[in-house]
Formats: C-alpha cells, sequence, structure tokens
C-alpha cells in the first residue's frame, strides 16, 4: 500500500513536471513567410529559429494583436510543436502562443 502511494505521487509530479516544462519563450521578431494571399506570420528568433505563430485559445489577446508588433523586438513564450501543419514548411514548427512582451 505505502509503495502504490509513493509510486502514485512520483508518477503524478513526474507527468506535472514535464507539463510545465513543455512552455518555451522565444525573443526574435515578426517576418511573413509565403506568398499573398498566402503569408504567414512567423516568428524569427535572435538564434536564427522560425516559427509559425498561433494563439491558445485561452489567451486574452488575438493573432491581429500580435501581428500588430511587427518590426518590433518582442518576446513570445508558449509550446513549440515541431510538426509542420500550416500551408508553408517552416523548419521549426508552430508557436503557441500563451503570452507576449515587447522589448523594445
Amino acid at each position: 500500500m505505502k509503495k502504490s502511494i509513493v509510486a502514485s505521487l512520483f508518477l503524478f509530479s513526474l507527468a506535472f513536471s514535464s507539463f510545465a516544462c513543455t512552455l518555451k519563450s522565444f525573443v526574435g521578431h515578426i517576418d511573413y513567410y509565403g506568398n499573398v494571399p498566402f503569408a504567414e506570420p512567423c516568428l524569427v528568433t535572435d538564434k536564427g529559429e522560425i516559427l509559425r505563430m498561433a494563439v491558445s485559445e485561452k489567451a486574452k489577446f488575438t493573432m491581429e494583436d500580435i501581428k500588430a508588433l511587427q518590426g518590433r523586438r518582442i518576446k513570445l513564450t508558449g509550446k513549440q510543436d515541431k510538426d509542420n501543419k500550416g500551408v508553408h514548411q517552416i523548419k521549426d514548427g508552430t508557436l503557441t502562443i500563451k503570452k507576449y512582451k515587447v522589448l523594445d
């Protein structure tokens, strides 16, 4: 009984820690990839990563708010999905944005 409780707590903490670690932050600027009308807004990071952007359903802002920051240096925090599920093959996948901060 005691071992099963300890094992359950261990598994719960392991699952929670892996969930908490899924959020990543990226710093960079917005650029568009593709041709009109299929251009997609992407984050180009200071490290050279390129990420398609999507806004979390629970966010208190919209993609229009994010697109309005084009030309500014920003920090986006969210979940990175390395699968390419869009019109264009973006090399580092999709970032589902949970929060953002303008740096300049």
